[in-house]
């Protein structure tokens, strides 16, 4: 196997496979009755070093929501235009999208042939990965 040498490697590695964990768990596609998580999960990066010390509270409480609503809008853009069989997770989709293309999701609402192409996509490359 291969050494991990640093703490803050391990945090990385720890919190992959944590995030690997809950796309796999979103895209099994569980009905709120029968799924024993509560409500929906969303995964938040929060990197301390690049906030001042002044404020790091209030710079975590803005990122938390300001993610939050991201995703939010991109889930709300998603499930109004993909097939019901068609397996996504948001947290996947956040990681793997660039900004820009999250952007171009939301404001392709109603297009839900691009939609579906986009998220097999996204599954088949996560395959191949």
């Amino acid at each position: 196997g291969r050494k991990i040498r640093s703490h803050q490697t391990w945090k990385v590695v720890l919190f992959n496979l944590i995030k690997k964990h809950l796309i796999q768990i979103q895209k099994e596609g569980q009905s709120e009755e029968t799924s024993p998580y509560m409500g929906h999960m969303y995964c938040i990066t929060f990197d301390a070093w690049t906030y001042s010390k002044e404020s790091l509270w209030a710079s975590l409480m803005f990122c938390i929501f300001d993610e939050l609503n991201k995703q939010l809008e991109l889930e709300a853009a998603v499930l109004a235009n993909i097939d019901d069989n068609v397996p996504y997770s948001i947290i996947d989709l956040v990681d793997k999208l660039k900004y820009s293309e999250q952007e171009y999701l939301k404001e392709s609402k109603g297009d839900a042939l691009f939609m579906n192409a986009v998220l097999q996509f996204k599954n088949a490359s996560n395959k191949d990965g």
